[in-house]
């Protein structure tokens, strides 16, 4: 970290005597059988290795103070302060409503149920420490119902990582695509039993087959030939079998989905009324409303109330997945007030209630306008890196041979041409930007892997590239352009993506800046605009 060498010191911490509540929780998790598998498993390997003692206080200089006399330089160990803020927080939220008393509603009614949505490296602080802490503090609370902890979302096979720049950013996202688009994405591929990729592939496929070519296919050619021929929601006539069966199907998945919820299982939830909007398209096919409207047209109205039902039941089940278009969906049934309740699904058509003008509710998506893969850039990888030593080259009075950190990439040695520019005092320690895929290079008898990043004007002004506070190994990038580095970078192909400095100092390509996560990446001196980076 600090590259010191450790030194052994003597303290003293206020230890959680999580041993005594083995045997409760031992107790209370008998009964805990709708948990997933793997929270389950993983709960109960922290009980047969046996508990201990947890230390719950830290030799920190930041987070929660501790207020016991004697102990106030230390801090609340920060999984210990995490959990206890779910409480904590309810009752400061009763203490500033002016009903000190409100909290209890939610902590000590037996209707209440508490459900923990988290990544599997988090279960054991809320099935096994979280429970203890309410369990001693007052055992009339509520303790957790459900746990249902997923395993990692990974983009590329790599899991995310806000310090190294790896993941999808929602701000980011949520500028490009409707909101619902993105939420779709996320439930059906999210990691419940075991790790999914996010790819944009994947990402464009189930929008353009499931949400546009299924579910929103079906809403739309419904309502917009409803629309057109009735304008509004047509009589309900004599049902025959498959009328009756396509009842049934709605009947049937509001339970399922329902059930789905319960119990967490949010994929098979969304699975299922899926399934639902295929059978509606199948069913609109099947008795062909186009060919009723002008040889039978009392059936092509009982058709079309069907059609309008399994509308309707759709537009709740997909409501927890994407709110937004079922709410939507409502309104141009006619509804006056917002989706309130389950039951919604299930409850009667109103005959001759007029069908609003139906609007396309999603819009199908290129792979090529999201990600441009043939851009110059996507081949250069590049990563923020922290000098750790600077030494003089034996051969070479303009060059620096230095020792550089990547973080979970480990370190390397580069040759720069920085001695002119920086002593070597100003270039230790600090945090830079470089190219780690360039062909390895020897200069003046010395291997470089790699090559650091700087700016140079037309003045001779040098200055490095500043990644902020950015973690070292940490990527850097162009919002955009698809990261796909190549396993080595030949340096013309590194000159083919030049980037250059704007008037604010930022390091920008194409005049899009270059980021790590949300900070953008700036010079460390000032230089003039169009300073280039090499």
């Amino acid at each position: 970290m600090c590259g010191g060498t450790p030194i052994k010191q003597k303290t003293e911490h206020l230890f959680f005597a999580l041993s005594t509540f083995e045997p409760k929780l031992i107790e209370w998790l008998k009964e805990k059988k709708y948990w997933k598998a793997n929270v389950l498993k993983f709960t109960n390997n922290w009980l047969q290795n046996g508990l201990h003692d947890r230390a719950i206080t830290r030799d920190i200089t930041w987070g929660i103070k501790v207020p016991v006399f004697g102990f106030e330089n230390k801090s609340i160990y920060v999984w210990f302060d995490a959990v206890i803020g779910y409480l904590s927080a309810s009752k400061e939220w009763s203490k500033k409503h002016k009903e000190p008393s409100k909290w209890q509603e939610w902590w000590k009614s037996p209707e209440v149920k508490h459900y923990y949505f988290l990544a599997k490296d988090n279960i054991p602080f809320h099935s096994i420490i979280w429970p203890s802490i309410l369990m001693g503090y007052d055992e009339t609370l509520n303790l957790p119902y459900n746990i249902p902890a997923n395993e990692y979302l990974t983009l590329k096979g790599e899991q995310f990582s806000k310090s190294r720049g790896v993941g999808i950013w929602v701000p980011e996202i949520l500028k490009r695509f409707d909101p619902d688009v993105i939420r779709y994405y996320l439930s059906i591929n999210m990691p419940e039993n075991k790790d999914t990729d996010w790819t944009w592939n994947d990402f464009v496929s189930k929008n353009n087959d499931e949400l546009l070519g299924t579910y929103g296919n079906y809403i739309h050619r419904v309502v917009t030939f409803t629309s057109k021929n009735f304008g509004f929601i047509p009589k309900l006539g004599t049902l025959n079998e498959m009328d009756k069966e396509a009842i049934q199907k709605i009947e049937e998945t509001y339970k399922e989905v329902g059930e789905a919820l319960e119990q967490c299982s949010f994929k098979k939830g969304l699975r299922v009324t899926m399934n639902l909007a295929q059978y509606g398209n199948q069913y609109f096919d099947r008795n062909q409303p186009w060919v009723l409207i002008k040889t039978d047209k009392e059936r092509c109205e009982t058709v079309l109330h069907i059609c309008l039902q399994l509308v309707q039941a759709l537009a709740i089940y997909m409501a927890p997945f994407t709110p937004f278009s079922s709410e939507k969906i409502w309104k141009m049934l006619g509804h006056p007030h917002a989706i309130k309740n389950w039951d919604d699904a299930i409850i009667e058509l109103r005959e001759g209630i007029k069908i609003k003008t139906p609007i396309p509710l999603f819009k199908k998506l290129e792979l090529k306008e999201i990600v441009h893969e043939s851009d110059p850039f996507s081949k250069l990888d590049l990563r923020v890196a922290k000098i750790l030593d600077v030494q003089d080259h034996p051969q070479a009075d303009k060059l620096y041979i230095m020792q550089v950190e990547l973080g979970p990439l480990g370190k390397r040695i580069i040759v720069a041409g920085m001695k002119p520019y920086y002593t070597k005092q100003e270039i230790l320690g600090k945090s830079i930007v470089m190219v780690i895929n360039l062909k390895p290079a020897v200069i003046r008898g010395v291997e470089s892997k790699g090559m650091l990043l700087a700016a140079t004007d037309d003045t001779g002004v040098v200055s490095l590239l500043d990644p902020k506070d950015s973690s070292p190994g940490a990527e850097v990038g162009v919002e955009g352009i698809a990261r796909e580095p190549v396993s080595v970078l030949e340096f013309e192909a590194f000159k083919e993506a030049p980037m250059t400095v704007d008037l604010k100092g930022n390091v920008v390509y194409h005049g899009k800046p270059i980021k790590i996560t949300d900070n953008i990446v700036v010079t460390d001196r000032k230089v003039k605009e169009g300073a280039k980076i090499s």
